[in-house]
């Protein structure tokens, strides 16, 4: 917010030149079709922007399955807006491979810096900006010894794809005082011995999102587990939540579009997307399983309870 005030002269100064010339603003904005989560953070945005600016268009576009098709609407677009929303990871990596000149708006991504469409979070280094899904590894693990207090070693497994962000997370558990024991795997039948290895030597099982290890199959093996063997298990989200992890960390969909939005307004301020850091989760909502507390012999204490914003019982 500090910095929404520090360009707010610049902000007024822009709309007015709109409002004098009468011209309009055109947003166009890329998505995925039928994911609700996706809904929610594009009104979030839409919210933002029309809480601030006037006479501004959205034109929306859904990728479809045809690649022709979709380099198409790029074309189409490029030069035709003031700048680009794109609305998840793979949306947000097909546009950026295309587009190199336009200010593109990202939310509801997923490790933008490990899957390399930006160098770092402040500054991104290029033409994307935008607000990520990561909550904060040092949020989690806080989070964690919430739970089990006498945390000193958590467990994680991982591949390739997601090795240096558990590298990085390594040096987090260490300031923390936790010993983050990792193994690697290089494919979903490595995931049962995987976990025997780590048995009788961690208090905690940890979650990177990876779609190697959390397959279908695989989430329902790991799970089954952790419960068989008493191990606090926190999961990507209230949905593994549900279906039996101790415990995850969501966060406000609607309020990951606003904090999207807040970042297209310094771009159409004059900022450069390369100079405007990439936002973090805000909100965070904690989803607790106590059936799997009192499975595991978890002990919770009251106000945990009364910290989680969901409880299933």
């Amino acid at each position: 917010m500090r910095d929404m005030k520090l360009y707010l002269g610049g902000f007024l100064i822009f709309l007015f030149g709109l409002t004098a010339q009468g011209s309009s603003l055109t947003i166009q904005v890329i998505k995925s079709s039928g994911v609700k989560a996706y809904d929610e953070a594009y009104s979030g945005f839409q919210k933002v922007i029309n809480g601030n600016l006037k006479d501004v268009q959205f034109e929306e576009h859904i990728l479809s399955s045809d690649i022709a098709e979709n380099e198409k609407l790029i074309e189409q677009i490029k030069g035709n807006s003031a700048l680009i929303l794109t609305i998840g990871s793979e949306v947000t990596k097909f546009v950026s491979k295309r587009i190199k000149d336009h200010p593109v708006i990202f939310c509801m991504v997923l490790d933008p810096v490990e899957s390399g469409l930006v160098e770092s979070l402040a500054p991104s280094g290029n033409n994307l900006t935008g607000s990520s899904l990561d909550i904060p590894v040092r949020m989690q693990f806080e989070r964690f010894k919430l739970l089990v207090p006498n945390l000193k070693i958590l467990g994680v497994l991982y591949t390739s794809e997601t090795e240096g962000k558990v590298r990085r997370a390594e040096v987090v558990a260490n300031g923390l005082g936790i010993n983050l024991v990792s193994v690697r795997i290089s494919s979903e039948k490595e995931i049962p011995q995987s976990l025997e290895l780590l048995k009788g030597q961690i208090q905690g099982l940890w979650s990177v999102p990876d779609g190697v290890i959390f397959s279908p199959s695989s989430t329902e093996q790991i799970l089954l587990y952790t419960l068989r063997n008493g191990i606090p298990f926190m999961g990507l989200s209230s949905v593994y939540v549900k279906a039996g992890a101790l415990f995850a960390l969501d966060c406000d969909y609607v309020d990951i579009g606003k904090q999207a939005g807040e970042v297209a307004l310094l771009i159409l301020c004059g900022n450069l997307p390369s100079e405007v850091p990439i936002t973090v989760p805000r909100k965070i909502y904690l989803t607790l399983n106590q059936k799997t507390a009192e499975r595991i012999d978890l002990r919770v204490s009251k106000n945990i309870l009364n910290v989680a914003e969901e409880v299933i019982r």
